[in-house]
């Protein structure tokens, strides 16, 4: 201890200059000495006081209980309290703790000093976690009668919900608070603490009520619409909290708690929880993420200098530019699919209370197609579709999943406005088709509208309704189903086609349901024959030949049959099939040529190639008795008698009714259900040149590259038979069958009549069949012709007579050819000048590869691969000639 400066003061005031300085110095330390001595003992003596007192204090702590106000009130620090209060919530936890017991005295002034704004509203986030924490013991201690007043209660949960909004962000069980979060949501199920907001929901005055309204500004106190709007809130934390990386007890705990909820109302559920989980079910299944591997590889490029520009942002949310520039950069998708959990928890929600829940789901629906006031007013749910302006939405097939793109969490940000009661419709039916029970009449009733949009909507809906896989609605609304089918009349357009594509799925993916199956053929038959707009005719052909060729496969993997040829004829009806045949003859170009084209593919891939797989297999020296055994199945050769046309009616009535039968016997005659085709085909030579030259033109190409499987030429060396040419044998075998298709049963009739035998060929179509072939003949042996009279100019001597007469006489060939060829394209003048300056051109070209490749073609004997090699090359190289050359 220093010695005040005034003692030294004192002592040099009283020294005379004459004195020792010795003495001086002497009496000084001295001095010194004695009050170091008196202030030693005094600081001692405070000291030893301060230690009794801190033990007396230590003491007197030992015997203040855990679970009282004063464990925690004498806190000394923030570090202190959170250690008081983890301290105070394990005690809670205990099970031999208990409210009403003269062991706990304290309880409830504890429970008192929770609901205080130092701890529930305190500055440090532990300090509110581990208060909220000790609150949700306090519950369970006290249930059912919380320790506190309506107000205070409320204040709680509105705490509990900004913890809960947490999980969120924090999903793995080793993050710091995340088993705090957890014992949050677990008591929250298991507990069932959210019934206490119910129960104030119904206990509380509401704000339109006449005590509260006759009080007005003078009421202060919470009411049930304040309680409403915390357990919606409550609810929506819940489900957006739900992360699909968090373990599964933390979906099972939301789903648990919610439900818990939703149990405890009596009859009417609030619209405003209904709108939470609705809006959920409408985000979809799946949703669109941003791909962390995108971000971490666009950072990398920007860390190398290629910094991406403002417009390269732009481009690149555009879902048609992203794929292009992830390519050009060697960049993974921006975007990934990831299961929605929020939607998961809804649909489970919806299943565990489907009791409870189904009847105010569907009240509400309806209030909102009806245009209810009294339900529009108090809903966020939109009646109009607004899943066109909802980007990123997902679809299989026709179908329009409603789906968001929130940006790293699938649940971040749910607007409720993007909602609507179409995609909540479907979505429904895939959780419980039972809530739809009214809604699906309701829906129906709007098929009349006026609104040519709303008829849109509701026909769009009804229809991946009727041929989704989840539900049988069409055959459980019967009514409806055949007020949707009257759509096919309607008089936009739009409709109309949009009920053809639906049709042909529900023959595609309801193949089970026979008798649906075969009303929609009818239905779809009667529009591809008749419907006055060339766009309905054309999408009726597109889909039904797409369907036969090679969707249906696709379709059976996940019917229940025991092969795949036994549900093709459930799938699609003789009817549907003539149906197309009858565009055949259509007075639109497009159209007939369209339809003739899709049957001839059809007739390959379901039938001809079935019969030649095993000829195809065994290759050009197959065994003879295979081949024997294929047309005499396929050519009915041997048969006993002609049949009449009697029989043959008969015939098609019984198939058709074993079809709707289901009956396996059909297997065989559902194969001949594609002999009708190559007499349509060769009979649309009629078409002639001068009439519809791009219909010959595809009649030939037919022939070469679809009825003969020789299309394939670019791969001859495929081992699978879908993809490489047909053998020179199979293509043999498959020529005879055609040719015997051609006969007919109804043909019988007409040749007894004139005298001839049955099996003579005197059918229109083998005529025009003879007819195409020796055209095409002709025109071989004639560009024969001018290549042999073209390479005799090239052996005579340049600019002599002898080359001359060689010149005008392979010129003279060439005239044979475009005799026998197509004329020229209706936008080009095709008068004999016109012509005649095109095979100047052509056969003044420098080019000699060009008729290298003709020669190539000019023989009967050429290979597919030649072909191919021909048609490959030979427009590359014309390109030069100009276009009226190249064209021709």
């Amino acid at each position: 201890v220093s010695t005040p400066p005034i003692f030294f003061n004192r002592y040099t005031i009283n020294v005379s200059s004459d004195m020792p300085r010795p003495s001086i110095r002497r009496s000084v330390s001295s001095s010194t000495k004695k009050l170091d001595s008196v202030e030693t003992n005094d600081v001692d003596s405070q000291n030893s006081k301060l230690r009794r007192r801190s033990a007396r204090s230590s003491k007197k702590m030992e015997n203040v209980p855990t679970l009282s106000a004063a464990f925690v009130d004498r806190h000394s620090s923030n570090k202190d309290l959170i250690s008081r209060l983890k301290t105070v919530v394990d005690a809670l936890a205990k099970e031999d703790v208990d409210a009403n017991r003269p062991d706990y005295p304290g309880l409830a002034g504890l429970a008192a000093i929770f609901v205080e704004e130092r701890y529930l509203a305190h500055k440090d986030k532990d300090v509110r976690l581990y208060t909220v924490m000790a609150c949700m013991e306090c519950f369970e201690l006290y249930a059912p009668e919380p320790p506190w007043n309506d107000a205070e209660i409320l204040r709680i949960f509105q705490q509990t919900i900004r913890q809960l909004a947490n999980l969120a962000v924090c999903t793995s069980p080793s993050q710091r608070n995340f088993p705090n979060y957890f014992r949050l949501l677990e008591q929250l199920a298991a507990v069932k603490i959210g019934v206490v907001l119910v129960e104030l929901t119904r206990t509380l005055d509401s704000e339109t009520s006449p005590s509260i309204m006759n009080l007005g500004s003078q009421h202060n106190g919470p009411t049930s619409e304040d309680a409403l709007e915390i357990l919606v809130e409550l609810i929506r934390t819940i489900l957006l909290s739900v992360h699909i990386d968090h373990p599964s007890d933390v979906s099972s705990h939301a789903s648990a708690a919610i439900s818990a909820c939703i149990e405890e109302f009596d009859g009417t559920v609030p619209i405003p929880i209904l709108d939470e989980i609705l809006a959920c079910v409408n985000a979809g299944s799946v949703i669109y993420v941003t791909n962390p591997k995108f971000v971490e590889a666009t950072a990398a490029l920007s860390s190398k200098g290629k910094k991406l520009t403002d417009k390269t942002n732009s481009d690149i949310k555009n879902k048609s530019n992203e794929k292009e520039y992830a390519k050009n950069n060697n960049l993974p998708p921006m975007q990934i699919h990831q299961t929605n959990q929020s939607y998961m928890i809804a649909a489970s929600v919806i299943r565990r209370t489907e009791d409870r829940i189904s009847t105010p789901i569907a009240s509400l629906l309806n209030g909102i197609l009806n245009g209810e006031p009294s339900i529009i007013d108090q809903t966020n749910i939109s009646s109009s579709d607004v899943s066109s302006s909802v980007p990123n939405s997902s679809s299989s097939g026709i179908i329009l999943h409603g789906s968001l793109t929130p940006s790293n969490h699938s649940n971040s940000n749910l607007p409720a406005s993007t909602a609507d009661v179409w995609t909540i419709i479907y979505e429904l039916h895939r959780i419980s088709p039972m809530i739809l029970t009214t809604v699906i009449g309701t829906v129906s009733n709007s098929l009349q509208s006026p609104s040519v949009q709303k008829r849109m909507r509701v026909t769009k809906l009804l229809g991946k309704l009727f041929y989704s896989p989840h539900a049988n609605i069409a055959s459980s609304f019967k009514a409806c189903f055949k007020d949707w089918t009257k759509r096919s009349n309607d008089c936009d357009g739009n409709i109309r086609k949009c009920v053809v594509k639906c049709l042909v799925a529900i023959i595609s993916k309801k193949s089970s349901d026979r008798v649906l199956c075969m009303e929609s053929s009818d239905v779809l038959a009667k529009i591809v024959r008749s419907d006055p707009l060339l766009d309905v005719r054309l999408a009726g052909v597109h889909e039904i030949c797409n369907l036969v060729h090679g969707g249906m496969m696709n379709a059976n993997k996940n019917q229940n049959s025991t092969s795949e040829e036994e549900n093709d004829e459930v799938l699609i009806s003789d009817d549907l099939l003539h149906a197309v045949g009858n565009r055949v003859s259509s007075k639109n170009k497009i159209e007939r040529k369209d339809a003739v084209t899709g049957l001839a593919q059809i007739y390959y891939r379901r039938y001809l190639y079935e019969k030649l797989i095993g000829i195809q297999k065994g290759g050009d020296d197959c065994d003879i008795n295979l081949i024997i055994s294929v047309m005499k199945e396929a050519c009915n050769l041997g048969a006993k008698s002609p049949v009449s046309s009697k029989a043959i009616q008969k015939r098609d009535e019984k198939n058709k009714k074993n079809m709707l039968e289901g009956s396996a016997t059909t297997r065989f005659i559902a194969k001949k259900r594609y002999t009708f085709i190559p007499k349509l085909i060769f009979e649309s030579a009629c078409f002639t040149d001068s009439v519809d030259s791009e219909m010959r033109n595809r009649l030939i190409q037919i022939v070469d590259d679809v009825l003969l499987g020789s299309g394939t030429a670019s791969n001859p060396q495929s081992q699978d038979g879908n993809e490489a040419s047909l053998t020179l044998t199979s293509r043999a075998v498959g020529l005879a069958i055609i040719l015997s298709s051609l006969e007919g049963d109804d043909d019988v009739g007409d040749s007894k009549k004139i005298g001839l035998s049955p099996n003579k060929m005197t059918t229109n179509s083998f005529k025009w069949m003879c007819s195409l072939f020796t055209q095409k003949a002709k025109l071989q042996r004639a560009l024969s012709t001018y290549i042999l009279e073209r390479k005799k100019v090239e052996k005579c001597i340049k600019g002599s007579e002898e080359a001359h007469i060689a010149d005008a006489v392979a010129f003279e060939k060439l005239e044979n050819v475009a005799a026998l060829s197509a004329p020229l394209q209706s936008s080009m003048t095709s008068s004999p000048a016109e012509l005649s300056n095109v095979l100047r051109v052509v056969h003044a070209a420098k080019d000699k590869h060009i008729f290298k490749l003709l020669g190539t073609i000019s023989t009967a004997n050429h290979t597919p691969a030649e072909r191919y090699r021909t048609f490959d090359e030979l427009p590359k190289r014309s390109k030069c000639l100009g276009l009226s050359a190249y064209t021709w």
